[in-house]
């Protein structure tokens, strides 16, 4: 193993996650923020109420090796809409995985030097993920129009 470079552990993945808190890094509300992005006004009020949950969310080695010299951000939504009464009117689920060519990579240096290279990495995983969920959604809420089940 080349040296400085450590596996994505439980022990570095707290560091990340201390990191993370230290400057302000909050990918539920990076989440957030990406999910009204992709959902309409209209798409969140005539289909009910929105439960996300962050079922995976962590940091992925970025290449297949063993042992990596980066990190990339690994994220999984599970986006349900419903009705008050707890009707489920859609469901699905998106992630982005550390083999994704659409996330950047990172070193820990370049994190150490530049924390914001770690925000910007989950924006564009959420961006990502909530992408993928609003083109299932809207898919399948035309199926149904359509007569088609889910």
């Amino acid at each position: 193993m080349p040296a400085g470079v450590v596996p994505p552990d439980t022990d570095t993945l707290e560091l990340l996650g201390a990191f993370e808190r230290a400057h302000g890094i909050e990918p539920d509300a990076i989440v957030r923020s990406a999910f009204l992005a992709h959902f309409s006004e209209s798409d969140r009020e005539l289909r009910g109420r929105q439960r996300w949950t962050l079922y995976r969310y962590t940091h992925g080695l970025a290449s297949p090796d063993v042992y990596s010299e980066t990190l990339k951000p690994v994220l999984g939504v599970t986006l349900i809409l419903d009705t008050p009464d707890g009707t489920v009117l859609w469901h699905g689920v998106a992630s982005v995985g550390h083999a994704s060519l659409d996330t950047p990579a990172f070193t820990p240096g370049q994190l150490r030097d530049d924390p914001d290279r770690l925000r910007a990495g989950w924006v564009v995983a959420a961006d990502v993920v909530m992408a993928r969920l609003a083109q299932k959604y809207r898919a399948g809420i035309r199926d149904r129009r359509e007569g088609y089940a889910d």
